[in-house]
């Protein structure tokens, strides 16, 4: 997860095992409350593009991150 740390639901960095479907329904709670943490979860072989796009630009991963920081 490359998104700010929202206290109580998700932490910056935390990382899930499985499949992206796997993931999104043990986090069906989180993603409920907040619908953009399911834009910043990222498979681990693109974790340098997103992060590099949420520094840089107007993209769906920087608007979802700013939206959270919020």
């Amino acid at each position: 997860y490359l998104g700010p740390s929202i206290r109580g639901t998700i932490q910056t960095g935390s990382i899930y095992r499985g499949t992206r479907d796997e993931v999104h329904k043990s986090l069906a709670e989180a993603i409920s409350k907040f619908p953009k943490i399911a834009t910043l979860i990222v498979e681990d072989c693109d974790i340098a593009k997103a992060k590099e796009k949420i520094r840089n630009g107007v993209n769906s991963l920087s608007i979802a991150y700013k939206s959270l920081a919020e």
